[in-house]
């Protein structure tokens, strides 16, 4: 039970649990603190796979003739599903070097 400034009344909702009692019921429950692996999006989308894919697709839309980055990326964003940034951290980190 929670008493309410506003309404003066006692409600019967779920309480704010602090981040202690988070840790610990965490730990009673699967033994550790740390976070799943699995949990939460990628890191990074900088995998063999993707670096193999930008790089196919940037030789043949430059063998197309397109020499205007910004739309390169745009159409491979659309073709593959990743983001325009990671498309460039891809070509100048992995490609380009």
């Amino acid at each position: 039970m929670q008493f309410t400034k506003n309404t003066g009344k006692i409600s019967q909702g779920k309480q704010k649990q602090g981040k202690t009692e988070h840790v610990t019921k965490k730990i009673w429950t699967t033994g550790s603190a740390e976070q799943r692996h699995e949990s939460g999006r990628l890191k990074h989308a900088r995998t063999e796979d993707n670096v193999t894919i930008v790089d196919e697709l940037v030789a043949l839309l430059n063998h197309e003739g397109q020499k205007q980055t910004h739309s390169i990326t745009r159409q491979i964003s659309t073709k593959t599903g990743l983001i325009q940034h990671s498309i460039v951290q891809i070509i100048f980190f992995d490609i380009l070097v």
